[in-house]
């Protein structure tokens, strides 16, 4: 898939009369150049738990010049540029294209047209479209400049199981190219020319470490007199980059206690209600580390983890009839 760019180069016409129109229709006798430049495209920082697609884009600019050759004048001498591009560094072919950081991959892609659809990825087969930003406008000196925007995605389903913090790039040195030819009033295809040079650009991404939370309230439903251990299991939901540590720390509760004395409180008279939280069932007291407390640690897989949170109501002296209750914040650290 090429992004031709076709540049019409005006020349002040020289002579007048039929004699200059017939040279118009002549072979063409016309020393013309042409380059290419890329930007390079920084995605900058990407998350994979975020469960988004990351956009950059980068500005391919394409230059020629015209030069009629000494006893030659031309009316309206047209170049024809195709800038093509190639997979690039470890993919097979253009609709996998990877950003790497050694054996690690992470899959992207470069198009010509912000529909990001298979059709529209920047590839070497001209019959899949092209990007044509038309003709330049009147250029004096016979010499001009077309930038073409170029669109950078990477998908959140192929993020998701990336490793982090780690920085990943694709250098596409060499593998960008551009052809052109010239002709007189028409255009013609560019690829009918010897005329090609490279270009190069590098793409870059960092997946840093992230994590997402989420808990599930725990009831314990109606209770009469506390003669005998009540139980209850509750859950966290973690999300976090592939790789990742993280802890997961338990403050005091909103009702007054500790995290290794937590209580819930009666809201209309004020009583309270001993309990504890564990990582599992009769396991030390889940909370800060403080006061002989534990957290709880894991490591991320780029998907949804599942952190059970046992609570258990110990037997106790009944408190007055009522509801009960704590609320506290489970902070993860990464």
């Amino acid at each position: 898939m090429e992004i031709p760019t076709t540049l019409r180069v005006f020349k002040n016409l020289l002579q007048a009369g039929l004699a200059m129109l017939l040279m118009a229709f002549a072979p063409l006798a016309q020393a013309d150049s042409c380059s290419a430049t890329m930007s390079d495209i920084a995605f900058g920082d990407v998350s994979p738990v975020a469960g988004r697609d990351y956009y950059a884009t980068g500005t391919l600019n394409v230059s020629c010049t015209a030069v009629p050759l000494q006893g030659n004048i031309l009316l309206l001498p047209a170049i024809t540029t195709c800038a093509m591009l190639g997979p690039g560094p470890g993919a097979a072919d253009i609709q996998s294209r990877v950003l790497m950081n050694g054996a690690r991959r992470l899959r992207f892609n470069l198009f010509r047209a912000q529909t990001y659809d298979t059709a529209s990825v920047w590839g070497t087969d001209i019959t899949t479209g092209s990007i044509n930003p038309g003709f330049a406008s009147l250029l004096a000196v016979g010499s001009g400049t077309v930038s073409t925007p170029v669109y950078a995605r990477i998908a959140a389903a192929d993020l998701a199981f990336a490793s982090g913090a780690l920085a990943y790039s694709a250098n596409f040195a060499g593998a960008g190219t551009l052809a052109w030819n010239s002709s007189t009033l028409l255009a013609v295809s560019c690829l009918t020319s010897g005329n090609i040079v490279p270009f190069s650009f590098t793409v870059t991404a960092k997946v840093v470490n992230d994590c997402l939370i989420t808990a599930d309230p725990v009831a314990f439903g109606s209770r009469g007199i506390l003669a005998g251990a009540v139980r209850a299991t509750g859950g966290l939901s973690v999300k976090c980059t592939a790789g990742s540590s993280y802890q997961i720390a338990l403050n005091s509760g909103s009702a007054g206690g500790t995290p290794a004395a937590r209580r819930m409180k009666n809201g209309s008279n004020g009583a309270t209600l001993g309990y504890v939280l564990s990582a599992s069932q009769d396991g030390p007291a889940w909370g800060d580390g403080s006061d002989g407390t534990t957290t709880y640690s894991g490591t991320g897989t780029g998907a949804a983890q599942r952190v059970p949170v046992h609570c258990l109501v110990p037997a106790q002296t009944t408190p007055p009839p009522g509801d009960y209750s704590d609320r506290v914040t489970a902070t993860i650290y990464f």
